[in-house]
């Protein structure tokens, strides 16, 4: 669950890079008709409470492949609110299950929780292993941007999230749903309800995946609660559990505040284990410092933090820049309503050498360093 919120800076800044491989990209954008109900055509995919899609179904993105998941053709329902696993299947039978299915629970931090504080559809949530393919059914993995629950393409419903952001192995992902925004601010749109967007890449669209504008930024859908009244799509008895943004049934009391030291790890002695808190650790020891999910424009975080929804600063590289690659402008600004995660703040040296990764001036938590990598930083990052 944890990489889930940490997906803006561990996988994007790997996959920017790489997409031009991967990713049908051009340097001009197709405006070309409106969508069907009359609304402009703006590039982005836009889910409707139905489910239904507006927005391009013309390939583009790694076109050509289904991902038919474990049990034949797919729903094609992923991210459509529903209340019964009825609601998420096709006429004729169908495997997707709504979110709110009992079997379907997570757990982390010592809290148990249900991923989406609006139920959706979704397929069926592997018990290991993977439910989509993020490799595009290459060996080695492509590492580009797949989709699932319908053709590996941007009108799918759903975006195809590899287990693991530093060794992507076919069959071995998540299907989420998904979200999009452009690069000016603006707020995400793609999710249902009280579900929040977690900045995931950006990806260069090809003319064939329509634009105005080249750079559209994807996202996933899952959790995201700030309050209690968020939770209150899944009934009776349940409750936000705010610092990881998840609704449960059981509140797990924190002993550590956001910023207070912290180990990680699977460990029965860690703070993750113990569920002294929603600890943010590295990729070396796991132990870092105690942080909290938080929402771009909502509750802010404690004096000293800044909600940091983990969007690269800087103009966006697609492809190798000595091979024919292209530079695109950076995103303007956090876009409201994204989910982030609160991050201690710090300034970099004043001297003109400084960069980033460089110590910050006034002292980071243990395990991090100030850095100027996201748009919100510069700021305290594992």
């Amino acid at each position: 669950m944890s990489s889930r919120k940490w997906f803006g800076l561990a996988v994007a800044t790997a996959l920017v890079a790489v997409l031009a491989s991967t990713v049908g990209c051009s340097s001009s954008s197709s405006g070309g008709p409106g969508p069907s109900d009359g609304s402009a055509d703006t590039g982005q995919v836009v889910r409707h409470p139905d489910g239904a899609i507006i927005g391009s179904s013309s390939g583009g993105l790694d076109a050509g492949t289904e991902d038919a998941g474990p049990g034949g053709n797919p729903d094609m329902t992923t991210g459509k609110k529903c209340t019964t696993n009825a609601d998420c299947q096709t006429p004729g039978g169908g495997i997707n299950v709504c979110s709110n299915d009992p079997r379907f629970m997570f757990q982390y931090s010592n809290v148990v929780f249900t991923n989406f504080p609006t139920p959706v559809c979704e397929v069926p949530p592997p018990n290991g292993g993977g439910n989509c393919d993020p490799c595009g059914g290459t060996m080695p993995c492509d590492r580009g941007i797949h989709f699932c629950d319908g053709p590996d393409q941007l009108s799918a419903p759903g975006l195809c999230v590899p287990n693991s952001s530093t060794n992507p192995l076919p069959g071995q992902g998540r299907c989420y749903p998904f979200c999009t925004f452009p690069s000016d601010g603006s707020p995400p749109m793609g999710c249902v309800g009280h579900d929040k967007c977690s900045y995931y890449s950006s990806v260069l669209l090809s003319a064939a995946d329509g634009g105005p504008g080249n750079v559209l930024n994807l996202g996933i859908c899952s959790g995201g609660c700030e309050q209690d009244s968020d939770c209150a799509d899944l009934g009776a008895g349940w409750s936000c559990q705010s610092d990881l943004g998840q609704c449960t049934k059981s509140k797990a009391t924190r002993t550590k505040t956001v910023g207070a030291s912290c180990t990680g790890g699977s460990a029965a002695s860690s703070d993750t284990s113990t569920g002294a808190c929603y600890c943010l650790g590295n990729n070396t020891n796991m132990d870092g410092y105690c942080t909290s999910s938080c929402v771009i424009g909502g509750t802010p975080c404690p004096t000293g933090f800044t909600c940091d929804a983990l969007e690269q600063a800087g103009p966006l590289q697609f492809g190798d820049p000595d091979a024919g690659g292209i530079t695109e402008p950076a995103i303007a600004k956090q876009s409201p309503g994204l989910e982030g995660l609160c991050i201690a703040t710090c300034s970099m040296p004043s001297d003109a050498g400084a960069v980033p990764g460089d110590a910050g001036v006034g002292g980071c938590p243990a395990n991090s360093a100030c850095q100027a990598i996201t748009l919100a930083g510069p700021d305290c990052l594992p």
